[in-house]
């Protein structure tokens, strides 16, 4: 008869084995280039530094209150002077979604392939304005959390075959191993109760 210890070990090896197993497909994907390069994204492929606003500046400036980011630098001669936003513009949308946090910017400028450009709604001076801008570069989409959750479910997919096979193998090792211990535990006289 199987000990209760021995069954409890056989499922907490299977159960961390697993767990490795899981893990090994996600991990085994590339990290994304330039990841220690995350400062300032915007500002590194556009050439502008954005700030929140502050409901004294939504009011200054005649910003909606859901939506805005205040233009505090822009580069010269890079994209986002070249595209026509300056200093004082408030920035309310970047591709049809609103900015209301300077990683909103961030991110969806990260996410404009090379070559492309983005649409910016502005407002300058209580009028709205439509700029398109190229962004300099490669992309970063692994700056949006959106990218590391599809990454993390590719790694499960392509790695989901290789699991199931590391698993059949693993079920037969330790069926293995449990017949083995059986056969000990039968010979043994000691787990008898028997003199030795």
């Amino acid at each position: 008869m199987r000990s209760e210890p021995r069954r409890r070990h056989r499922s907490l090896v299977a159960a961390g084995l697993l767990c490795a197993s899981l893990a090994g497909p996600v991990w085994a994907q590339p990290w994304p280039p330039g990841i220690d390069a995350m400062v300032n994204p915007q500002e590194g492929r556009i050439g502008v530094q954005v700030q929140p606003m502050t409901p004294e500046l939504r009011e200054h400036f005649q910003a909606p209150a859901d939506r805005g980011l205040l233009v505090s630098h822009v580069d010269p001669n890079r994209p986002g002077a070249v595209a026509g936003i300056a200093v004082g513009d408030v920035l309310l949308e970047g591709d049809s979604q609103p900015l209301t946090r300077p990683f909103d910017l961030a991110r969806i400028i990260s996410r404009v392939p090379e070559g492309k450009d983005v649409e910016i709604t502005a407002l300058r001076e209580g009028k709205k304005l439509t700029l398109r801008v190229q962004p300099e570069g490669e992309g970063m989409p692994w700056i949006d959390p959106q990218y590391w959750r599809d990454w993390a479910e590719k790694g499960m997919h392509m790695g989901s075959e290789e699991l199931r096979r590391h698993l059949r193998e693993l079920d037969r090792r330790l069926e293995e191993m449990q017949r083995r211990l059986d056969k000990l535990e039968e010979k043994s006289p000691h787990d008898r109760g028997e003199p030795t």
